[in-house]
């Protein structure tokens, strides 16, 4: 692609991102997970010049026993190529190479700045995307700070919690695998899939999964913990059992949170999703983090139907 800037002729190049060039683009992909070079991942660099200038990164995802869908993880173009063609090269690139593969849906899934949301949704809704639909807030925090200007925080750190009668909080390694299999199966308990203590959309790897377990014979809430970024913990699902809101397990599990967080992780940031549909929790956290929070992101789906 040509474009002018300055009475100068600009060539913009894509090209497939694979074992040999993938270094020149890490800095545009978020996803560091997905493996370059697998048959389920597909990569595009755009440069420049002979200068990577944008990048976008894909995954294969098997959403049913028949129906398969491409997951967006990695889509970014630096600001000065913005609105020269760059990123709808990319997306086309992108389009093109899973366009025989008999693909019905692409899939934008993300956590990021309100501001990033609009301007990526302007950009896809002009190529047929869908508005973007917010799923939920989270909070970023500095743990270091919380535990200097929080009294809150500051008197869980100090405290030991004495927990509702019968309730133990273990980890996945801790439960018998009927009482996990369970949950996974919703017997007895039910939940919105997205609220799985397994779902892990964003392909992140676990830290942990902090089950919240009634008189050693039932799961009634969680907390799981994934590894973000370079050096955050995202906590993606909170989950009480509804019969057990009443006692404040809620609040018990989320204090445990934050007492291991300051004790193990007090150099990462601490991310908090919450559903926006949640306002219980909502208020809960917004309580712990009002005037500290450093920053207030969202999760966001934005889906294509493929035509063939």
């Amino acid at each position: 692609m040509l474009f002018k800037q300055k009475e100068v002729i600009i060539i913009v190049t894509i090209e497939e991102i694979d074992y040999t060039n993938s270094e020149v683009y890490q800095k545009f992909l978020i996803d560091k997970k997905s493996k370059i070079g697998s048959k389920n991942v597909f990569a595009c660099g755009a440069r420049c010049s002979n200068i990577p200038c944008g990048a976008i990164l894909a995954s294969l995802v098997q959403c049913s026993n028949t129906k398969q869908e491409v997951k967006i993880s990695s889509f970014f173009v630096l600001p000065f190529f913005r609105k020269k063609g760059v990123g709808s090269l990319l997306l086309n690139s992108l389009i093109y190479k899973i366009n025989n593969l008999g693909i019905q849906k692409i899939k934008v899934n993300a956590i990021t700045s309100e501001k990033n949301i609009y301007l990526l949704e302007h950009f896809l809704l002009k190529r047929g995307f869908s508005k973007a639909k917010l799923l939920s807030i989270v909070y970023l925090f500095e743990p270091k700070l919380l535990l200097r200007e929080n009294e809150f925080i500051q008197r869980i750190s100090m405290s030991s919690l004495k927990l509702p009668e019968k309730i133990k909080f273990l980890q996945e390694d801790d439960i018998s695998l009927d009482l996990i299999k369970k949950v996974k199966n919703k017997d007895g308990i039910d939940y919105p899939d997205v609220l799985s203590p397994f779902v892990n959309e964003f392909e992140l790897e676990r830290e942990y999964i902090e089950f919240a377990v009634y008189d050693d014979k039932e799961i009634v809430g969680w907390i799981t913990a994934l590894k973000a970024e370079v050096n955050a913990i995202l906590y993606r699902t909170f989950f009480i059992k509804e019969n057990f809101r009443k006692q404040g397990l809620g609040y018990f599990l989320f204090n445990a949170c934050v007492k291991k967080h300051v004790e193990k992780y007090i150099e990462k940031r601490g991310m908090f999703a919450v559903d926006l549909k949640n306002t219980n929790a909502r208020k809960l956290f917004s309580l712990y983090f009002k005037g500290l929070c450093i920053e207030t992101r969202y999760e966001f789906e934005i889906d294509m139907n493929i035509e063939k």
